[in-house]
């Protein structure tokens, strides 16, 4: 009997949604920039070891987004690392759909550029930020379109429990809904 060798799945590509949460963003020594719904674009990579019959993938799932904001001094970046597994439905094949279920963190930083504050003073740019833990479900479905190689759709929503409060950096908890489009490649069988 030959033990079946795990194979790998890359998945790449990227992403765009919306967050609802409470965010404030900085317009110079302020944060009156608030909002609670923005706009949400990034990449994600995810690279998966299929196991169990291609039943089930594990590996992990990091990301990085660019948060909108307007009138705003700042720029926001979110950074996510999270470890996970995927269950395929179905027999493993060039078309299959399945479900995400991942858990780890997400950095949040604030980079603020030079300005001058209230009393007249240049402040140098500098960058401000925070970590909490972050969870997310998705659905997707991988379809080759040539040898190895295909587009996977998916759905996410994640949760991320940022809390901060203080200065420039001031978040709620966030739900994020992306739609992304990942090329995939490596994890199909014939």
């Amino acid at each position: 009997m030959n033990p079946e060798v795990p194979r790998l799945t890359v998945n790449m590509g990227p992403f765009l949604g919306l967050t609802f949460g409470s965010q404030c963003h900085a317009t110079g020594s302020d944060t009156a920039m608030c909002t609670n719904i923005a706009v949400i674009a990034g990449a994600r990579l995810a690279p998966r070891w299929r196991l169990l019959g291609d039943k089930l993938g594990v590996g992990f799932s990091t990301g990085i987004a660019w948060v909108s904001q307007s009138r705003s001094l700042s720029s926001t970046s979110w950074y996510d690392g999270q470890l996970g597994a995927r269950y395929y439905f179905g027999h493993g094949g060039p078309l299959q759909s399945w479900i995400d279920v991942t858990g780890g963190a997400i950095l949040a930083v604030e980079r603020l550029a030079t300005y001058q504050n209230d009393v007249g003073d240049t402040v140098a740019s500098h960058s401000i930020s925070d970590w909490a833990p972050a969870a997310s479900l998705a659905v997707g479905y991988d379809t080759e379109m040539v040898h190895n190689f295909g587009l996977a759709p998916e759905l996410r929503v994640s949760f991320f429990g940022l809390n901060h409060h203080v200065g420039v950096l001031d978040y709620g908890t966030q739900t994020v809904v992306t739609l992304g489009l990942g090329f995939v490649g490596f994890g199909f069988r014939h």
